[in-house]
């Protein structure tokens, strides 16, 4: 493949059609593969549609009748309420009593007479009709389950692949991979300290990894309590008369305090390992000016942006070695002042790579624009978008679940698309610097031994995917963070590592605030509030890949392993490329 020289061209001309193109093929594949009768199919869902928008009116109908219920229900207890009134004040019935009774009688008659069997009836309807619309999507869902079988979790990136082959994806993140970023690219595990991983797609471009990654952490938010005290005293007051009287009086005094509570987020990134400038750090994050077009202000404020620039490359008595370049609009946009290496940040923004990321950050049509930091710290890249955080990272096959041939081709076709679409433009800004399309030069060290080892982010991804309720512990009342916190390898074959789940429980606590009231006094008003303790619990996990079936021997092994699995422990998944369980 050449090198992406302009990627947001490269896009727009031909990389969106293709992928979308490769994406109908692929599932018009798997459809002609899994022998599902599209026509019939059809046909059913029709059925179903017409049964649901029949189910609609009538539920309408049946509101209408309950009104009418409830209308006529009132009706009677209105009437009934007129005849005892009357009966009480008077000794016969008078003319408002005999309305009463009409009223009643009126009301019963169309009650029970009319609405109430039509009620009945028609909720009747509705329920054959709900049990036959059941019936027909059973058959519908049976219909497409040799399709769903057929859809796996790499869809995605496969189709990225077969789109462009230099974006090559990992079967899952292995400890190979990790050692490599680590001691080839100078990747810190300090990173991962607080953070969960989520899900992560690894792999390599041109020999050069990157991770695209979700992570979970936990932060410590401000929760405000609030809490109330009555208080009552007597005061001496003057009346109008000049009379001294004792009148009562009251106040609510309100209090407040401020607790530390947890909050978790999810941040969502790309990391991307390069030799080019191995001794650049700078960040730079989404600017205001980007896309902002050519009227009075937007010129204006772009003026007034460079004027500062120039100003701070000027200045020689600060710590900022900033030179300004002659694209003034690329450091405008751009806007990495705190660049710590003048040469090696011109080696990577070439005259080329400045005129691409200009055209990336005003875009707003092709792309997402300028939604994006972008950090450099030595031989690592991160990239953090804003059109990241409407993606979903964990590709499960059940994202195309559906009954209905057409919807599940919607759905592979649009959630592909927004895949691909969130990953290039994640990448983009990399590949506007032609230097970083160069193929790696490092030596490739030797990983082969750790080539079926999982790392700890693919251990962390699992658990979250099972969900917080396997892993927190019994007094826990918050969401988790789930670390691994040893790994080892098993004779048969398998990987284990314990996960460690951190949660909070609650204990309720009272604080006494003093409040000054309306009687001259202090009062200590009760506050109640809620401290978090830490918790945690340590749970095992297993996990083995699926194997090779050309492979006999090793197959053999790792179906003996997931028969011995079946048979001992609970909650066996299929996850990625691998099958994972939990050990209780």
């Amino acid at each position: 493949m050449e090198d992406i020289y302009e990627p947001l061209e490269l896009y727009r001309s031909e990389l969106k059609d293709k992928f979308a193109s490769v994406t109908a093929e692929r599932f018009q594949n798997l459809l002609k593969q899994s022998r599902v009768d599209e026509a019939a199919n059809q046909k059913l869902v029709n059925q179903i549609d017409r049964l649901n928008s029949k189910l609609r009116k009538m539920s309408t109908k049946q509101s209408l009748w309950m009104f009418l219920n409830i209308v006529f229900i009132v009706g009677a207890v209105v009437g009934i309420v007129m005849l005892f009134k009357e009966c009480n004040e008077h000794s016969g019935l008078s003319q408002d009593g005999l309305i009463g009774i009409a009223v009643a009688v009126f009301c019963c008659l169309l009650f029970f007479l009319w609405s109430l069997p039509a009620y009945r009836d028609i909720s009747s309807r509705i329920e054959r009709l709900t049990a036959e619309i059941r019936q027909k999507k059973d058959e519908a869902w049976a219909q497409v389950q040799p399709l769903l079988n057929l859809f796996t979790w790499d869809m995605p990136a496969d189709l990225t692949q077969e789109t462009y082959p230099e974006f090559k994806f990992d079967p899952y993140f292995t400890t190979g991979r990790l050692a490599d970023m680590k001691l080839s690219y100078d990747w810190n595990d300090e990173f991962n300290e607080e953070r969960s991983v989520v899900y992560s797609h690894s792999g390599e471009i041109r020999g050069n990894p990157f991770v695209l990654a979700e992570t979970k952490q936990m932060y410590w938010d401000t929760k405000v309590y609030t809490g109330s005290k009555t208080i009552y005293w007597k005061e001496r007051v003057r009346d109008s008369e000049g009379k001294m009287q004792t009148v009562n009086r009251s106040e609510t005094l309100y209090a407040s305090v401020s607790k530390p509570i947890p909050a978790y987020n999810h941040d969502k990134f790309l990391l991307y390992g390069n030799e080019a400038a191995p001794n650049l750090t700078f960040r730079r994050g989404p600017s205001e000016h980007s896309a902002s077009g050519d009227g009075f202000f937007a010129k204006w404020g772009k003026k007034r942006e460079t004027e500062k620039l120039r100003e701070l490359a000027r200045n020689l008595n600060d710590d900022i070695d900033f030179t300004m370049m002659s694209n003034e609009e690329f450091e405008v946009l751009f806007h990495a002042i705190d660049r710590n290496h003048e040469i090696e940040f011109r080696l990577l923004f070439t005259a080329l790579a400045q005129q691409q990321m200009v055209k990336l950050l005003n875009d707003t049509v092709v792309g997402f624009g300028d939604d994006f930091s972008f950090t450099k710290a030595g031989k690592m890249n991160m990239i953090q978008a804003g059109n990241q955080r409407n993606i979903e990272f964990v590709t499960s096959p059940d994202q195309f679940s559906h009954y209905s041939v057409r919807a599940i081709r919607n759905l592979f076709q649009t959630k592909c698309e927004a895949f691909f679409k969130s990953f290039y433009f994640s990448l983009a800004p990399l590949l506007t610097i032609p230097l970083y399309q160069h193929s790696r030069s490092i030596p490739q060290k030797d990983f082969s031994k750790w080539e079926h080892r999982v790392s700890f982010w693919e251990f962390e991804s699992v658990a979250n995917y099972y969900g917080d309720g396997h892993f927190k512990h019994s007094s826990c009342s918050t969401q988790n963070i789930l670390k691994v916190t040893n790994m080892e390898e098993l004779s048969d074959g398998s990987s284990a590592a314990v996960i460690r789940a951190h949660g909070f429980r609650e204990k309720q606590r009272v604080d006494y605030v003093s409040v000054y009231g309306g009687d001259g006094r202090y009062h200590d008003v009760a506050v109640e509030w809620l401290e978090y303790l830490p918790v945690y619990k340590d749970t095992k996990v297993l996990l083995i890949d699926e194997g090779n079936p050309e492979s006999s021997g090793r197959q053999n092994r790792i179906d003996s392993v997931l028969e011995h699995w079946k048979r001992n422990y609970d909650e066996v998944i299929y996850f990625r490329k691998l099958f994972a369980c939990i050990v209780k």
